[in-house]
């Protein structure tokens, strides 16, 4: 099916995007560990990609490609492009503009509990990155016009040479953090005015002669892109959250929390992203209901299994993934427990985390977007609401807390995803969650017969896949399937 073939496409490339970016990651762990340079560097970066998320992920991709078909009908598509390169270059600026004026404020919010150097440092790295937010809105536009033409390449070549070019940074100074810190920084600025200088250049180039853009259309994009940056926003709330009650708990809490997010980030990028990147552009092209809904279960189906199997893998490998990170002196790290468990606390939403990426690309193809917001906004109580129980209940809170919230907010959200896709059925649900937990436990069985964490990777690997395929062997020998 042509979905799966360019899920797949799209997965290798995001795979070889998350490796590259693995490879950054393991350099950033050995050189920084869990130090104030670490949690420094990770909130500086994290404000312009928490508003990437809200206007150039989210808002900008689920407002402009549900209008690309309409527009390209009415023969107004870069007239549309034109328009939306015009309203995300001020926005975005703005709030570069904003970033590079008033750091303390921003980081007031993210993270008001650091202090010291810390601030210091977090204060001189967000008015040096904030130009990459302009650059990678002014990116995702761009990568949505070819998306829509079947070609997903561009963000994730992107990614990969940022990736190198950071890594080739660490490597240079990985003797001398503080210079890294700085050299780091210095790169991202650099790539980013020339992502700036590039995008604008492919935008205005080919929009030289176009009309104004229809009226019907620019209010379109309008109400979408505000109610999609309120959906959008509200999910990057999390992150704001959960960054800042790390800040609170203590030195390095921020960068514990982020090492065992990177592992299960690895898994939405690679599978997650590429997955509903390509259903989103699928589900919108389909012309009858029937196809979109067989679309959605095959993705479904996809999602609930890719889950399944990285649950498991970080289960019984995460040691041995923490080694590979941070070198033998991973043994010696005073937080080395609290980046093993909230590692497995965090895969536990897996299969909760990739089922609604799908669920929610397919609420905003059918344009229900009060109900995302509304989904959103339970997700977000769910999320503060584990953290008071917890804290009411032992008067404290740790790192392995804010995880087991997230993962618990995960779930509450997947619970009203799956009350609001009622024209799926649960059957799907059940098939796909029935025949995920099976899998797990028939790779789990055949692991457990080698104690060595490489092997038991590998016999898991067996145990799981080999099963799943004979399954679907099954099925299409048969002209069977799980959602008729």
């Amino acid at each position: 099916m042509d979905l799966l073939k360019d899920t797949a496409t799209l997965s290798f490339l995001n795979f070889l995007s998350r490796l590259s970016g693995f490879l950054r990651e393991i350099l950033f762990a050995r050189t920084f560990q869990t130090t104030y340079l670490a949690d420094s560097f990770i909130v500086a970066f994290r404000l312009p990609n928490l508003f990437r998320s809200v206007f150039a992920e989210g808002a900008a991709s689920n407002s402009l490609i549900p209008l690309f078909k309409e527009a390209q009908q009415k023969n107004q598509f870069w007239a549309l492009i034109y328009f939306a390169f015009k309203f995300l270059l001020a926005s975005s600026g703005l709030i570069c503009a904003f970033l590079i004026l008033f750091p303390d404020f921003f980081l007031w919010l993210i993270a008001g509990g650091l202090s010291g150097e810390s601030k210091n440092l977090a204060q001189i790295l967000t008015r040096l990155m904030a130009p990459y937010l302009v650059a990678i809105t002014l990116l995702m536009l761009i990568n949505n016009i070819l998306s829509f033409h079947g070609f997903f390449a561009l963000s994730s070549s992107y990614q990969i040479l940022l990736n190198l070019l950071c890594s080739s940074v660490l490597l240079v100074y990985k003797l001398d953090p503080l210079k890294a810190i700085y050299g780091l920084t210095g790169m991202i600025l650099g790539v980013s005015f020339i992502t700036i200088l590039i995008a604008s250049w492919y935008i205005t180039t080919r929009s030289s002669d176009v009309t104004q853009v229809d009226e019907s259309l620019s209010s379109s994009f309008y109400s979408q892109f505000g109610v999609s940056s309120l959906i959008a926003g509200s999910y990057q709330l999390l992150v704001v959250l959960s960054t800042a009650f790390c800040s609170f708990i203590g030195e390095g809490s921020i960068s514990v929390l982020n090492y065992a997010d990177r592992f299960v980030q690895f898994v939405t990028g690679v599978v997650g992203v590429s997955l509903g990147t390509v259903f989103f552009a699928k589900v919108s092209a389909a012309q009858e209901t029937s196809l979109s809904n067989r679309i959605t279960n095959t993705a479904l189906i996809f999602a609930y299994l890719a889950a399944f199997y990285f649950l498991g893998l970080f289960w019984l490998v995460g040691e041995f993934a923490f080694v590979i990170f941070f070198g033998t002196q991973f043994y010696e790290l005073p937080t080395k427990d609290s980046l093993l468990l909230c590692l497995k606390v965090l895969s536990i939403g897996l299969p909760f985390y990739l089922v609604n990426i799908i669920l929610s690309r397919k609420l905003f193809s059918d344009r229900r977007h009060l109900d995302n917001f509304k989904i959103s906004l339970c997700q977000i109580l769910a999320f503060l609401s584990a953290v008071a129980l917890v804290y009411y209940l032992r008067d404290t809170l740790s790192v392995e807390v804010v995880a087991g919230a997230l993962t618990f907010s995960n779930f509450s959200t997947y619970v009203y995803y799956v009350s609001k896709s009622r024209d799926l059925g649960l059957k799907i649900h059940l098939a796909g969650f029935g025949l995920g937990l099976f899998l797990l436990l028939s790779g789990s069985q055949l692991a457990a017969l080698s104690s060595y964490s490489f092997l038991s990777a590998i016999c898991f690997t067996i145990g799981f896949v080999v099963p799943a395929l004979a399954f679907f062997v099954f099925l299409k020998r048969y002209d069977l399937s799980l959602w008729k």
